[in-house]
């Protein structure tokens, strides 16, 4: 199969994003801001345009994978990747100080992925193991009743489930297996029907900005409206969530837009160098060591200076922590190949399949 960069492309700045995210919520940012001020309305301008990036990986996911040949060997490298950072990380902040560290710490460290010390990455697992029977199951479902179907599990689980303010379909805030499932089945439905194919990037990118600028509008409009009445903030944030309808529409036409660029050779080879290890910078800067002691509330201080300076702040600690991840599993990947652990573990499919 081709390999799409423009889809690495996007893989990559996806990751970037969710780093912004990460900068401005546990960094204490968003909460430091003062409600309604300039640097709070632009920091959570960028949160919205950044919101969308964990949806997109989901869509990635289906995107990528309906076509691509199902194998546990890949689910087992990440398991020991992520081993490699859990750990790894942790057993070295416990021979510094091991006076901080606790049997749960060891336990988080030792049992990522059924302790649910990386959400997504539990929430991926689940979902790995039913690809097998989603994409026999949109293999064999027409393209018109896939439509009318997705149309439905879209106006029940974002739709509804926006309105009405609760979470009555267990969705956790799109934090759960069921979203991903939904995702991945859009993703894959892009892939096999082609959906999207009038949208050049341009386009899809107008409409990914538009549906982030609805999300945002709305959310300050509500605090205003609520402070102007009652004196205090309401909870504008209806449409900043993950299963909202505007911020799955903003992934969406986000990979409407990169499936379709087309990167020049050395750009080219330069994304397929660091795409892989796009993965790598959310397992190590959210690893809860270096999370705890290198951005959580580090950044608060950043809303005390003017928006510019705010955005510039923002910006360098993501640029920051996303190079440094990027480079450290750089390596962690080029000894992954030295040591050919996908290829032994590929004796696992044989096996199995």
């Amino acid at each position: 199969m081709k390999r799409n960069y423009g889809i690495d492309l996007l893989r990559i700045m996806l990751m970037f994003m969710i780093v912004m995210l990460h900068i401005l919520g546990d960094g204490g940012v968003l909460e430091a801001a003062r409600p309604l001020s300039v640097n709070y309305n632009v920091a959570w301008l960028i949160e919205s345009f950044a919101y969308c990036a964990v949806n997109g990986y989901a869509l990635i996911t289906g995107y990528v994978y309906f076509e691509a040949k199902y194998k546990l060997s890949s689910l087992v490298t990440l398991w020991l990747q992520t081993l490699v950072y859990s750990a790894g990380i942790m057993a070295f902040a416990w021979l510094m100080k091991p006076e901080l560290f606790f049997v749960d710490d060891l336990l988080d460290a030792c049992f990522p992925i059924s302790r649910g010390t990386y959400w997504y990455l539990s929430a991926y697992v689940g979902l790995f193991f039913l690809i097998p029977f989603l994409n026999a199951a949109i293999r064999t479902i027409p393209e018109q009743r896939m439509k009318k179907m997705l149309l439905i599990l879209l106006a029940v689980f974002s739709v509804y489930t926006t309105i009405c303010g609760g979470d009555p379909f267990t969705l956790n805030g799109g934090y759960s297996v069921i979203w991903l499932v939904l995702l991945y089945i859009v993703g894959a439905c892009i892939k096999k029907y082609e959906w999207g194919t009038q949208f050049l990037p341009g386009k899809a990118l107008g409409f990914y900005t538009a549906a982030i600028g609805v999300s945002w509008l709305i959310k300050i409009g509500i605090e205003s409206l609520g402070m102007r009445m009652s004196g205090t903030l309401w909870n504008g944030n209806i449409l900043i969530s993950y299963t909202s309808p505007t911020m799955t529409l903003a992934a969406v036409f986000l990979l409407l837009a990169f499936k379709k660029m087309r990167l020049s050779d050395k750009a080219a080879k330069l994304v397929g160098v660091f795409s892989p290890a796009a993965f790598g910078v959310y397992l190590i800067h959210k690893q809860e060591y270096v999370s705890g002691h290198f951005i959580r509330g580090r950044f608060a201080a950043f809303t005390q200076q003017n928006v510019i300076m705010m955005v510039f702040g923002v910006v360098v600690a993501a640029v920051i922590v996303f190079v440094i991840c990027i480079l450290i599993d750089r390596i962690r990947y080029q000894v992954f190949r030295f040591l050919k652990i996908s290829k032994r573990l590929e004796k696992l499919d044989g096996i199995i399949y």
